[in-house]
């Protein structure tokens, strides 16, 4: 079960959420909030009642594009609700769902970065093959070989090999592929309350974190931890 963050909403200093117009009681209202898409809105005895898309309400779920109303007042919805997440990210401990969701994303980060950085063998198989060939053909059958077809193999021999290094690719164009990979999921693969990155991390360590690495942050990626006093 996802845990539940109360936040309040009124014109008293010390709710949550602070509006100031005059029709609005000093507690007017409690956001119950599970999860992002699961928010309830709670009149607290308001004097000039709470709305949710012209009906007065006593308790209702929301969503992002109801339209609300707190006494006469109808709040911008795009600023109401950044605010209240950003209010229930900081007072909320368990974020298991968003640790979960981030592993799915480093599972998929690490497999790129692992493909990026393991050297494809084929190609040096190919240049040592040739290589090899080239050194036993010329021990055992160098008496044999018509001068005027000696140097044109030894060309042959090595544009083959420089074919080889050339599928191998360059370390510059390599390095350069990680750098973008790491800026694509750069933004996803931090902690989900501070913001603590962990791109430099391999997925197992992050697989095995129970909460967040950052002493100032008590966000919980298990949910039988205990909460880490600040």
């Amino acid at each position: 079960m996802d845990e539940k963050i109360n936040l309040t909403i009124g014109r008293a200093a010390n709710c949550e959420l602070v509006l100031t117009d005059k029709s609005i009681s000093r507690i007017h209202a409690k956001a119950e909030i599970y999860y992002y898409d699961k928010i309830f809105l709670v009149d607290q005895n308001s004097a000039n009642g709470t709305f949710v898309n012209n009906k007065r309400i006593k308790k209702a779920q929301i969503k992002t594009t109801d339209k609300l109303k707190f006494g006469e007042y109808i709040p911008d919805n795009k600023s109401f609700f950044k605010e209240l997440f950003n209010r229930y990210k900081s007072n909320k401990n368990d974020f298991s769902r968003e640790y979960d969701h981030m592993l799915e994303q480093f599972a998929k980060y690490q497999k790129k970065l692992d493909a990026l950085q393991d050297n494809p063998k084929g190609p040096l198989y190919l240049k040592l093959g040739l290589l090899a060939g080239f050194i036993g053909f010329m021990i055992f059958f160098s008496d044999r070989i018509d001068q005027r077809f000696f140097y044109p193999m030894i060309i042959g021999i090595s544009g083959l090999t420089l074919l080889g290094g050339i599928f191998t690719g360059s370390r510059g164009n390599r390095n350069k592929k990680i750098a973008e990979l790491k800026m694509d999921y750069d933004r996803v693969l931090r902690c989900p309350k501070c913001n603590t990155p962990f791109i430099s991390k391999h997925l197992v360590m992050v697989e095995r974190m129970s909460e967040c690495s950052n002493d100032n942050c008590n966000a919980l990626y298990k949910k039988d931890r205990e909460v880490r006093t600040l």
